[in-house]
């Protein structure tokens, strides 16, 4: 994730807070779904969005508008 993100030209501290910020959602995912996780990131503009997607099923949230 951090070649890709520094790819696109992201300033380095941008790029150490997604690194970071994907590790603690991650590791939240591992230890409290227990399943197999996704980690997808885009840039819009001046916009990064970056999800981590478990895939327990008792913790389905519904898709935003």
């Amino acid at each position: 994730m951090r070649e890709a993100l520094r790819a696109e030209g992201l300033p380095d501290e941008v790029v150490d807070d997604a690194v970071l910020l994907v590790s603690e959602l991650v590791a939240n995912g591992v230890q409290h779904a227990g399943t197999g996780l996704e980690v997808t990131c885009g840039k819009l503009g001046s916009t990064l969005e970056v999800r981590v997607t478990d895939r327990h099923p008792a913790r389905v949230l519904p898709d935003a508008p």
